[in-house]
Formats: C-alpha cells, sequence, structure tokens
C-alpha cells in the first residue's frame, strides 16, 4: 500500500481554497510508486500473491484501515538521518501497537 496525501502547506494558510489544488499528479506518482514497488516484490516473492492499493489518506490510518482481516503487516522504516540502529518511525511504532493483526518491522 502507498498512502498519499495532498502536502499541508498546499492547502492552509491565506489563500486555502483561493486556488483549486489538483491532486491528480499526487496521485499518479503515487501509483508509480507502488507499482515499482510491487514490481520488485513481486520478483522476490516466488509463488506468493503480492497486491496493492494506493490510498488518500495518511499513512497511520491507511494502514491500520486496510490491514482489518490481513494475515500479516509488514512495515519497515526509512532510516533518516545518521542512526546506525534501526528505530521505528511515528509511522511503525503506531502500527505496532495498534494493529490487530501479526506486525513484522523490517529495517
Amino acid at each position: 500500500m502507498h498512502a498519499w496525501r495532498v502536502p499541508v502547506g498546499a492547502a492552509t494558510g491565506s489563500m486555502a481554497g483561493a486556488i483549486a489544488l489538483d491532486p491528480t499528479p499526487m496521485r499518479d506518482a503515487a501509483s508509480a510508486t507502488l507499482r515499482q514497488a510491487l514490481d520488485t516484490a513481486r520478483a522476490a516473492a516466488g509463488p506468493l500473491d503480492v497486491t496493492g492499493v494506493t490510498v488518500r489518506s495518511d499513512a497511520t490510518s491507511a494502514i491500520l484501515a486496510e490491514s482489518e482481516g490481513a494475515s500479516l503487516i509488514v512495515v519497515g522504516s526509512r532510516r533518516r538521518g545518521d542512526l546506525a540502529t534501526p528505530v521505528a518511525g511515528s509511522v511503525g511504532h503506531a502500527v505496532l501497537h495498534e494493529a490487530v493483526a501479526p506486525v513484522l518491522f523490517v529495517s
């Protein structure tokens, strides 16, 4: 799954609502990102069925909503910064604590 949303700064401030922001380029970029990730995952998955969906939402809410009935949720860290050890980011942390399905954290 790839969650996306309109950047906060694009829809706030004194001009909010004055200019309609077309979300199509962001949706298309999210779809392209997902397609690339699915190609990689399918190549490595062998006989496993790998599917994906793009969702216009924040990542935590989207993962938790889409995981209802899931056998396994896999999340990881982007490993931003100079941290030498894997650390769950805010999304990974929330999913680890709030998910009803088993969670695999990949670093």
